[in-house]
């Protein structure tokens, strides 16, 4: 269940910053990012990639994709539902 996990930032830097590969998150709850330009809760640069399932972004702050920000290959698994919400005007923007 994504509630029985939280990850949550003080909104000093992003959550999660992918730097190379391939990540997975599962069954979780991604919260309290604040990624400056880019992705306060997930930041995937170039030449990175990522899965999220069962996976709630939440109350993330950025310029650009405010929970999720990504120049590489994002697969978002819709089985489970997908939460994403960000304190910008905009509900999310994912970039790919």
């Amino acid at each position: 269940n994504a509630a029985d996990t939280v990850v949550r930032m003080v909104a000093a830097d992003r959550v999660f910053d992918v730097d190379a590969g391939h990540a997975v998150w599962r069954n979780l709850t991604i919260s309290g990012g604040n990624g400056g330009a880019n992705g306060g809760g997930l930041n995937l640069p170039n030449f990175t990639s990522a899965e999220l399932d069962n996976v709630v972004v939440s109350d993330n702050t950025a310029n650009n994709g405010g929970a999720i920000f990504s120049l590489g290959a994002l697969t978002l698994n819709l089985l489970h539902p997908l939460h994403i919400g960000t304190k910008r005007l905009q509900q999310f923007v994912i970039l790919v």
